[in-house]
């Protein structure tokens, strides 16, 4: 959804400082090199229309897959930090996003961009500008694949350094605005995210039952569910509760950001942080994959105390096939128990369901 800008399209009063354009035309910042190759110096700029206080300009790559998403909002969180809109919910902060691709309207995660940010402060832009408009402070928002997140699949952009407490920020953020900021996670509780494009329901259905088998014992729940037909603070928060995510490689694996975290950094005694309660990803992944390529590894480096369970077992290409059920299984219920034994069931104050 790529736009080419007219020179003269966009305006300023004066000189733009040469390093703030971006050394090269590669792709991942092409939005930025058409809107500044397009702008001219003038100092007589008329407009039908301003827009005070702060406009974020965002171009978003795909606002229909998750991980593109999250990126974008990444960093349009971390520019309102640099810019001072540290609370996007006051009232007495005037700034607008505006979109400035051509995905228009009616995408999968419209609503999550009016929930986090505020409904009135979206604008896309074919559709709400139709007047010459003044901005008076503006800033563009770097594209979703500069994202430092993303900085070991894009290495040569910038070093690759997580900072975890970033993303703990980030995260605590979004669970504020749906208001998820308690939910507790509930140990035993396993949470298979199926993607409904790769495999029918059988073998869903058939790792549900035999970890059900194992119910009772320290395994509390097992919910098989397709993420699509979920509102997004549905599925936060069934994530939220989560002590075992299973999931297909691919874009689902998005959801580990959200995945609980505890890091025992508040308890009082060594034995306790060793109890501290741990969550685990359990990813299904092709036979020919390497998490060497993977880009959900750079996801993972940023949630350090999210357990990464690796399974290369799909041969299939349309997914779990009912002959890797049981491995599955046995790897579950390996981790479940071993943090019961670990005394987290009784740091908790939780007991055993025999």
């Amino acid at each position: 959804q790529r736009i080419i800008y007219l020179e003269g399209v966009w305006t300023v009063p004066e000189p733009l400082d040469p390093s703030i354009q971006p050394k090269n035309k590669r792709s991942h910042h092409y939005y930025m090199n058409s809107v500044l190759d397009s702008m001219k110096t003038t100092s007589n700029v008329s407009s039908e229309r301003t827009m005070p206080g702060i406009t974020l300009f965002v171009h978003r790559y795909d606002p229909n897959n998750l991980y593109h998403a999250q990126l974008d909002w990444w960093n349009v969180y971390q520019m309102m930090q640099q810019v001072g809109l540290e609370d996007p919910a006051a009232a007495n902060q005037k700034y607008r996003i505006i979109f400035l691709d051509k995905h228009g309207r009616k995408t999968m995660y419209d609503q999550v961009w009016k929930d986090l940010f505020g409904a009135a402060n979206i604008i896309f832009w074919r559709n709400q500008l139709r007047q010459v408009t003044s901005f008076e402070h503006a800033y563009f928002v770097p594209p979703s694949y500069s994202n430092p997140i993303a900085a070991n699949v894009h290495h040569s952009l910038q070093p690759y350094c997580p900072q975890p407490g970033q993303m703990q920020e980030f995260v605590n953020f979004a669970l504020q605005r749906y208001k998820l900021q308690n939910t507790k996670q509930l140990l035993g509780r396993v949470v298979i995210l199926r993607h409904p494009a790769k495999s029918s329901d059988d073998p869903w259905e058939a790792l549900r039952g035999e970890l059900m088998m194992h119910r009772g014992s320290f395994l509390s729940s097992v919910q098989v569910v397709d993420a699509n037909p979920l509102s997004f603070r549905e599925q936060l928060e069934l994530i939220r509760e989560a002590h075992v995510m299973i999931v297909d490689h691919g874009v689902e694996m998005s959801q580990l950001i959200w995945m609980h975290e505890e890091d025992g950094a508040e308890e009082e005694s060594a034995s306790d942080v060793a109890a501290a309660i741990p969550s685990h990803l359990v990813e299904l992944s092709p036979t020919s994959h390497t998490t060497a390529q993977d880009v959900y590894q750079d996801l993972l480096a940023w949630k350090p105390h999210v357990q990464h369970h690796w399974l290369p077992i799909l041969s299939d290409p349309s997914g779990l096939t009912l002959d890797k059920v049981d491995e599955v299984t046995s790897l579950v219920t390996k981790l479940v128990e071993t943090d019961a034994e670990r005394g987290v069931w009784k740091k908790m104050g939780a007991k055993s369901l025999q």
